[in-house]
C-alpha cells in the first residue's frame, strides 16, 4: 500500500461511512494519524454535504411506552410511496440519557452533530451529541437572568430557540439560545472549545417559538420570524462568527393581505409558507438574493386537503424528482407539486412526531471522551 499516494487514500477514505472509518483507522498507523486529521474531517464532511447524504431524525411520541423516542431514516428512504416501506426505512437510535426519566427533545443540527434537550418535569439540561461516532457532551447550566429566577424556571429553558452553527473565524461550534420574554428576547452564546455560555444582548423583538424554523443557518446566521417594537413582522438574521444582529424584510404581498407564514430554508435560500386559503393552501416564497427584499418570488403551491387542518407548516427537503418534505404540528406529508391532489399527499408518520431535524453523518469531535454505550 506505500506505493499509493496519500491523495488516493483521501479520495478513497472520503466516500467511507463513518461507521467504517473506525475500521479502517486498525489498518495501519498511516490510516489511523490520516483518518484522525481534522483534515481528513473537514474533507469526509464536505464530500457528505456536497453528495447531499442526509438523514431525517425524528422525535416520536410512542403511545405503547408512552415516552419521546428518536428515529432516522435516510432520505433516499423518504422517496418510497408506502407507509410501510417508510416504517421499514426508519432506524432506531441508541442516544444519551436513554435509561433515565427524562423526555428528550430536538433542538438544532449542524455539521453531524446533534443539539438535545432533555426535561423530567422540574428540570432541563442540554446535551450535544454526533449519533454517527455516539459521542455526547453535556453542556453547562445555560445563564439566567435575576427576573427570571422562579420555581420552574426550567421552563423558559425548555421553550427557547436553539440554533447550532460554526463559526469559521476561530474553527469552533456555537449554540445560540434565544431566550423569548414579554417585548424583548434575550440571546445568549455557548461555545464549544471553551465549554461556557455567554450573555451576548438584549433584542427589542419578540420571538415565537411556533414560526417554523427555530433557527434555520444560513450563509453563518441564524435566522428568526419576529415581532418588531412596531407590532410589524419581520425575519431576524444573528451571524454567529460576527455575532450581528440584522432585520430582513419579508415580502410585501402577504403582509398587505395579513397572511400567516412560517420560515424554512429552501436549499441554500431563505423561503417562506404563506398560508393563503383556510390552512389548505400554502405558497412557498423563495428570497432569490439574500437580503433583497424584491427578490422574493412566489415559487410553488401545496395543497393539503387530505391533512387535518393545521396553520404550522415547515419545509424539510426538496427531493431531485420534485417532491418536497413538510412537517406539520405531528405528521410529515411527502408532496408532489406536480400532481397535487388528496391521492398524492402522502402522510408519512402513524405517531406523534413533534420534532424534527436534518443531519449528515460525520467525524466531527466533541472532544468529550464520552460515548453512548460506552
Amino acid at each position: 500500500m506505500s506505493s499509493i499516494s496519500e491523495d488516493l487514500y483521501l479520495q478513497i477514505l472520503i466516500r467511507v461511512p463513518v461507521k467504517f472509518t473506525f475500521v479502517c483507522k486498525c489498518v495501519c498507523k498511516n490510516w489511523l494519524d490520516l483518518i484522525s486529521s481534522p483534515k481528513f474531517i473537514k474533507m469526509h464532511l464536505d464530500f457528505n454535504i456536497q453528495k447531499n447524504n442526509y438523514n431525517l431524525m425524528l422525535n416520536e411520541f410512542s403511545e405503547f411506552s408512552q415516552d419521546y423516542e428518536l428515529h432516522s431514516i435516510s432520505y433516499n428512504s423518504l422517496s418510497v410511496a408506502s407507509v410501510n416501506e417508510f416504517q421499514d426505512g426508519v432506524v432506531n437510535m441508541n442516544y444519551p440519557f436513554i435509561s433515565e426519566d427524562h423526555d428528550v427533545a430536538l433542538k438544532s443540527s449542524c455539521d453531524g452533530l446533534v443539539c438535545l434537550g432533555f426535561h423530567d418535569g422540574s428540570d432541563f439540561f442540554l446535551c450535544l451529541w454526533n449519533p454517527a461516532t455516539n459521542e455526547y457532551l453535556e453542556l453547562p447550566e445555560p445563564p439566567r437572568e435575576d427576573a427570571n429566577e422562579c420555581e420552574h424556571s426550567y421552563l423558559l429553558d425548555l421553550f427557547s430557540i436553539y440554533a447550532l452553527g460554526y463559526d469559521y473565524k476561530i474553527d469552533d461550534y456555537k449554540l445560540v439560545k434565544v431566550l423569548m420574554g414579554g417585548r424583548d428576547s434575550l440571546i445568549y452564546i455557548y461555545t464549544l472549545g471553551s465549554n461556557s455560555w455567554e450573555s451576548i444582548q438584549t433584542i427589542p423583538y419578540k420571538c415565537t417559538i411556533n414560526t417554523g424554523s427555530a433557527g434555520d443557518i444560513i450563509g453563518g446566521a441564524a435566522h428568526w420570524l419576529v415581532e418588531t417594537p412596531t407590532n410589524s413582522k419581520a425575519i431576524v438574521s444573528f451571524d454567529i462568527s460576527e455575532q450581528r444582529l440584522e432585520e430582513l424584510q419579508l415580502p410585501e404581498e402577504p403582509l398587505i393581505k395579513k397572511q400567516t407564514f412560517t420560515l424554512g430554508k429552501w436549499d441554500e435560500s431563505l423561503c417562506l409558507l404563506v398560508n393563503v386559503d383556510n390552512n389548505i393552501q400554502f405558497d412557498v416564497w423563495v428570497m432569490q438574493e439574500y437580503r433583497v427584499q424584491d427578490s422574493w418570488s412566489k415559487h410553488i403551491s401545496v395543497t393539503l386537503r387530505s391533512v387535518a387542518k393545521d396553520s404550522f407548516l415547515r419545509l424539510m427537503w426538496s427531493f431531485k424528482n420534485g417532491k418536497i418534505l413538510l412537517k406539520t404540528s405531528g405528521d410529515l406529508v411527502l408532496y408532489d407539486p406536480t400532481n397535487a391532489s388528496p391521492s398524492e399527499t402522502y402522510i408519512c408518520c402513524r405517531r406523534l412526531v413533534p420534532g424534527v431535524e436534518n443531519y449528515v453523518e460525520s467525524l466531527v469531535s466533541l472532544n468529550s471522551g464520552t460515548y453512548v454505550g460506552r
